[in-house]
């Protein structure tokens, strides 16, 4: 028996029917690195349903793709990566063809498809795609798979002053009754160190270098962590606006 065709759970929307706020967000995402070719179709016709986070999260997925200090060709075999992971067909199908062209081999891009590891991958993309898989399955990386990915920093040698900076973002969404209430954000200004230091944390955190604690991520406790971080200032803000807005 067939399967029966999907229903769409947002409907799609035209330029012509666009409220002043999504015409805003398109405008937005057209002027800014993706270009004109910007279409309401995938994620860009979901983010028209809430402009107001779709404009920050929008900026924010340009910032990771866009600025990201890896080659584009470990960049987009992350996207495709993380996007197999999610069962993302949409972003999947776009970000295949890219990856090709920025020299991912097209066994990688079948294997990723298929859900398969990637085992004639080079090594630097074998080592992404354990980073991404481990982070994923168990919240955490271990010493052994932060250690190989770190490799692929190795162009940060040598590197100094504003090439050396970096910034987490964080953004919360309050939304009650599929309204938005609040949108809040915060970010957290640091340097990339060549070398891990402390024990804490994860991901990045042993070589995120916080200036204003003279600290990396994994060297602060957790309450400096909780009141400096781009999680704790946002997340901060979203609570001071519940304690205002919905008093006990």
């Amino acid at each position: 028996m067939p399967a029966s065709k999907s229903k769409l759970r947002l409907p799609p929307l035209s330029e012509e029917k666009l409220n002043p706020a999504q015409r805003a967000l398109l405008d937005s995402m057209r002027s800014g690195p993706r270009g004109k070719g910007v279409s309401l179709g995938g994620p860009f016709g979901c983010y028209m349903h809430a402009p107001e986070i779709g404009e920050a999260i929008q900026q924010l997925a340009a910032f990771c793709r866009f600025k990201t200090r890896l080659p584009k060709r470990l960049s987009e075999f992350a996207i495709l990566a993380i996007g197999r992971i999610w069962k993302a067909q949409f972003e999947f199908h776009v970000h295949a063809r890219e990856a090709e062209e920025a020299g991912v081999r097209p066994q990688t891009i079948r294997d990723l498809k298929a859900g398969r590891v990637p085992t004639k991958a080079p090594k630097d993309e074998r080592a992404l795609y354990d980073f991404i898989s481990e982070l994923h399955r168990y919240r955490r990386v271990s010493n052994r798979t932060y250690a190989r990915v770190q490799k692929l920093l190795g162009e940060m040698r040598g590197k100094t002053g504003e090439q050396r900076r970096a910034c987490f973002v964080c953004v919360v969404a309050v939304a009650e009754s599929g309204k938005m209430c609040g949108l809040f954000s915060a970010s957290a200004d640091g340097i990339v160190l060549d070398d891990p230091r402390g024990q804490d944390g994860f991901g990045y955190d042993p070589i995120f270098f916080f200036p204003e604690l003279g600290k990396t991520y994994a060297e602060i406790s957790r309450p400096e962590k909780n009141q400096h971080s781009h999680r704790g200032k946002a997340f901060h803000k979203a609570l001071d606006f519940l304690l205002q807005t919905r008093p006990a």
